[in-house]
C-alpha cells in the first residue's frame, strides 16, 4: 500500500497511545495503595519499575528490585484506577490496568517471557496480556506474508488463499475479546487489533466506551482527546460509510470526455483509487483485470479514478497492464484529486465496491477478499 506523503506507522507490542501535543493538569488526588508480588526468574537486570504514560511521556511511580531468588514485593501508591506499565530487565514491559487496593501476582520466566508469563489477581491485567501476546502471534504472520509479497509479485492470490484462515481466526478472537470486555478496563488492548481507516466506526465505539470507563484519570483524558478527533473524522466519512450511496465522480477520460459514476446504475462497479507510480496498485491490476473478464457480461465493471499528474505516463500504465474497461477518468491532480479528497483516500491502492443501486457494499477488498464477493454476488 501507498501512503499518502509516504507516511509509514508501526504497531507497538504495548498498548501505547500515541497522541500528539497534548497537555493536561492533574487533579490532586488522595494516593491508594496496591500490591504487586511474585517471582521472574533469569532476569539480567535486577530493577523493576512501574510508570505511568501522562500524555507525553512514562512517568516513574515506584522501583524495586529483585530478590536473589527472583522474588518481589511492591508497595506502590497510586492516584486513581488506570493503566500502568511494569517493566523489568530490558525490554520486558507488561500492562497492568491497577484498581484501588490490588494485589496482582507475577510469575515470568525472562528466558521465555511470552510463554511463560502468569498474572494472578487482575482479571483486567490477565486479559490484555492474553490479547496483546495473541495479537503479536498473529502481528507477525501478517508481516511475513506482506514480506513475502514484496519480494515475490504476483502471488498475492496464492498467499491471501493461505492467510484467510489465519486472518478469519483472528478477528473472531478479536471480535469476541470486545464483545466480552465491552465494559471493561481491558478493552483498551483492542485499538491495537482496530484498523484506523477501514474500522473507523468500531475505533469510535471503543474509544467512547473506554472515555467512560477511564473518566478523568490520564489515560482517560488522553482517550477521549483521541475520541473526539477521530469523531470528527468519521463523521466526515459517514458519506462512505457501508450502506451509503456512493457521491458522485465527474472527472475526464484520457480523450477529455466527461464520465459520471452515477451513469453506472445498474452494475455492480469496482471504484478504484491507483496511479501508474504506485506499486502495490500496479501488482494488483492483474487480479482486477481477471475479474473484470469474469464478471463483465453479467453486469460488473471498474470506474478507475486515478492520482497521476502526467497524462503520458497514466495512459502508459492502462495500456502496458491491459486495463481495458472504459471508464478511466483523472483531473491530474495527484493527491489533491477532488474525487480522492471527496471519499478521503489517504492511501492507495483504495477501492470502493457498489451495488447496481450505487450503494456501497465493501471497501478496499483486494485480491482474495475481492473474488470472494464478487463470486458471493453473481453466484459462481
Amino acid at each position: 500500500m501507498v501512503l499518502k506523503n509516504s507516511l509509514s506507522k508501526s504497531i507497538l507490542f504495548i498498548v501505547v497511545l500515541a497522541f500528539q501535543s497534548l497537555a493536561f493538569s492533574q487533579q490532586v488526588r488522595e494516593l491508594v495503595p496496591v500490591v504487586i508480588k511474585g517471582k521472574i526468574l533469569n532476569a539480567k537486570i535486577k530493577s523493576l519499575h512501574l510508570s505511568q504514560f501522562d500524555g507525553k511521556m512514562l512517568v516513574p511511580f515506584c522501583e524495586d528490585s529483585l530478590n536473589a531468588d527472583g522474588t518481589f514485593l511492591m508497595h506502590c501508591n497510586i492516584p486513581s484506577k488506570d493503566i500502568f506499565y511494569f517493566r523489568y530487565d530490558a525490554n520486558k514491559q507488561l500492562n497492568m490496568i491497577l484498581q484501588m487496593n490490588d494485589t496482582i501476582e507475577l510469575y515470568a520466566d525472562a528466558n521465555n517471557f511470552i510463554e511463560t508469563t502468569e498474572i494472578r489477581g487482575s482479571e483486567p491485567t490477565k486479559a490484555v496480556w492474553e490479547y496483546m501476546t495473541t495479537y503479536s502471534v498473529y502481528k507477525a504472520k501478517f508481516d511475513s506474508a506482506k514480506a513475502y509479497l514484496r519480494a515475490n509479485p504476483g502471488t498475492d492470490a496464492l498467499v491471501n488463499e493461505k492467510f484467510k484462515p489465519i486472518s478469519t481466526e483472528w478477528m473472531q478472537f478479536r471480535n469476541t475479546y470486545i464483545q466480552n470486555n465491552s465494559n471493561s478496563p481491558a478493552l483498551i488492548a483492542a485499538l491495537n487489533g482496530v484498523e484506523e481507516e477501514q474500522e473507523m466506526e468500531l475505533r469510535v465505539q471503543i474509544l467512547e466506551k473506554l472515555s467512560g470507563i477511564y473518566n478523568n484519570t490520564p489515560t482517560g483524558l488522553n482517550i477521549n482527546m483521541q475520541y473526539q478527533k477521530t469523531k470528527v473524522k468519521w463523521d466526515r466519512t459517514k458519506m462512505t460509510a457501508y450502506g451509503a450511496e456512493a457521491p458522485d465522480i465527474v472527472q475526464n477520460d484520457v480523450d477529455g470526455n466527461e464520465r459520471k459514476l452515477s451513469d453506472l446504475k445498474g452494475k455492480v462497479v469496482l471504484l478504484d483509487f491507483w496511479a501508474s507510480w504506485c506499486g502495490p496498485c500496479r501488482r494488483e491490476n492483474p487480479t482486477v483485470v481477471k475479474l473484470y473478464q469474469k464478471y463483465k457480461d453479467k453486469g460488473f465493471t471498474v470506474f478507475s479514478v486515478s492520482l497521476d499528474t502526467d497524462k503520458t505516463r497514466w495512459m502508459g500504465a492502462i495500456k502496458q497492464d491491459g486495463l481495458v474497461w472504459e471508464n478511466h477518468v483523472s483531473d491530474l491532480l495527484g493527491w489533491k484529486n477532488t474525487a480522492a479528497k471527496l471519499y478521503g483516500v489517504g492511501s492507495i491502492p483504495s477501492t470502493f465496491l457498489l451495488d447496481k443501486e450505487g450503494k456501497i457494499i465493501g471497501k478496499n477488498l483486494r485480491g482474495f477478499a475481492l473474488e470472494e464477493k464478487l463470486k458471493e454476488i453473481f453466484g459462481f
